[in-house]
């Protein structure tokens, strides 16, 4: 079901899966909530500095559209890096983003479980998970929270969109037919495009190109 709002995790044990924006939000939102939170991220997560607001993420997105157009170097820009908000801030300093955990190896029916290695190993101990007897580790959790975006179902699409499609599309518009275009799926339609501050520029530029292709 889609999340609402923290009240209804109350006194629950939840994990957050997702390191961007949206992870640490929600994170920071349920955790006063809850009996016990993980944070489950697949990298190391990065924040900006307190000073800096969201309007940091459009900014980039600026710098890398007029490198892109004028031909200099292009910066490369993690989006999914962490706006400093009051919440998150308070959070932060609280210490609910120390109880992070990688990808866990499997869903049990009462929980997450991951299998021993060095890293596994390291966050466990940190946060005093249980170890199983077939030396697993395992967290019970009530609850997951996705904020890990998404990914097209595109199958219906093959057709146009072999595997891996960055290989026949350039910035969203295919190499074998230039009247196909797609936009805000993913890097293929462009760099970043995955975000909504970006996706609405290339969904413009597949405007005016397409408008100035019919018009001969």
């Amino acid at each position: 079901c889609e999340y609402q709002n923290s009240s209804e995790f109350s006194g629950r044990s939840v994990a957050v899966i997702g390191e961007g924006n949206s992870g640490a939000q929600i994170l920071a939102e349920v955790a006063p909530h809850t009996s016990r939170v993980l944070w489950i991220t697949k990298e190391e997560p990065t924040f900006y500095r307190d000073n800096v607001d969201g309007r940091i993420l459009f900014d980039q997105a600026h710098t890398w559209r007029q490198a892109l157009k004028t031909g200099a170097s292009v910066p490369q820009f993690r989006f999914s890096s962490v706006v400093m908000l009051p919440a998150v801030k308070k959070a932060r300093d609280e210490g609910v983003f120390n109880n992070r955990m990688p990808p866990p190896s499997r869903f049990v029916a009462d929980g997450l479980e991951w299998d021993s290695n060095p890293i596994v190993d390291q966050c466990a101990k940190e946060l005093q998970l249980r170890e199983c007897t077939n030396g697993r580790y395992k967290a019970s959790i009530d609850s997951i929270i996705w904020c890990t975006g998404f990914s097209p179902a595109l199958d219906h699409m093959k057709a146009l969109i072999p595997n891996p499609p960055g290989e026949t599309f350039m910035n969203g518009q295919s190499k074998t037919n230039p009247f196909l275009w797609f936009v805000g799926y993913g890097d293929w339609c462009g760099y970043g495009s995955g975000s909504i501050s970006v996706a609405s520029w290339f969904a413009g530029d597949a405007v005016k190109n397409l408008s100035r292709m019919l018009k001969g």
